[in-house]
């Protein structure tokens, strides 16, 4: 049962892609109990040249009443369209990131309250550009198993991110356009078609037949994170509550990068749409 929500940091930004803390209720030979996890720091973001090696420490804690087993494992990860987090299968013989390793026992015991430390060691090999990404992963089952009734794990953990020093190559393009009448409401779909991630955000002018501009709006999606090779699905709505009469409308779309000196434009695009009495009558 994945546990992904959103809550994280990406260049002094406050985004959010990653493990919460998660507490499920198990029946366990019908008597019903709470099992839950804590993992510190939800996001490890780092930024280093080639070649160099940095440590640190991740905590995880059993904050239930009861014993629990934990396997500790590394996994790659994507963010879906909707940026909800997904790991990435893997199989048994398949080699975990080799940039990312960490010390200590792959499978513990905690009792209530304990806390374990995970030391990971992130190793960027000479060579290497753009970014890297890694998960964490901390399954987690109640101790010790039930004998009949039914146990279901609980999948938390930390979203490593590393940046290759000085080799970024922030790009990004403006994808697929959807327009509704009533709003009214647009919705873009922007790609990362760089080599490191970035948070973004689009900003859309629609103007009427005769060329004047009769609505602006921002796009969003969450934080805007978007993985070097991913799409995520940005969307807005007008500020006035206008419903666009049949026409045809010019939809001017711009795509921006958050960066700590300034915002960077990464794309524009112009779509020309059409609103006919059908798409009205749709959403009336």
């Amino acid at each position: 049962m994945k546990s992904f929500t959103r809550a994280s940091t990406v260049s002094s930004l406050c985004l959010a892609f990653v493990f919460l803390a998660c507490a499920f209720v198990f029946l366990l030979a019908g008597e019903a109990y709470a099992l839950s996890v804590t993992v510190s720091p939800l996001l490890v973001e780092l930024d280093l040249p080639p070649g160099a090696v940095r440590t640190t420490m991740v905590e995880v804690r059993n904050t239930g009443d009861r014993e629990a087993n934990v396997a500790v494992s590394l996994s790659s990860f994507t963010l879906a369209p909707d940026g909800t987090v997904d790991l990435t299968a893997r199989a048994e013989d398949e080699p975990v990131p080799g940039w990312l390793t960490f010390r200590g026992e792959r499978s513990f015991r905690l009792r209530p309250d304990e806390v374990r430390k995970i030391q990971l060691e992130v190793r960027p090999p000479r060579g290497t550009r753009g970014g890297m990404y890694a998960a964490v992963v901390f399954e987690v089952t109640p101790h010790p198993l039930p004998a009949r009734g039914q146990a279901v794990g609980i999948r938390s953990g930390t979203l490593v991110f590393l940046s290759i020093r000085r080799t970024a190559d922030v790009r990004g393009t403006v994808g697929d356009l959807a327009l509704k009448a009533r709003g009214p409401e647009v919705t873009v779909e922007f790609e990362n078609t760089g080599n490191v991630h970035w948070s973004g955000e689009g900003s859309v002018a629609i103007a009427n037949e005769e060329g004047r501009v009769i609505e602006r709006l921002t796009l969003e999606s969450g934080t805007g994170l978007v993985l070097p090779g991913s799409k995520r699905v940005f969307s807005g709505v007008g500020t006035r509550n206008l419903t666009l009469s049949p026409g045809t409308y010019s939809i001017d779309v711009r795509l921006y990068a958050h960066m700590p000196q300034r915002p960077i434009a990464l794309d524009r695009k112009t779509f020309e749409v059409v609103i006919d009495e059908a798409d009205n009558d749709r959403e009336s």
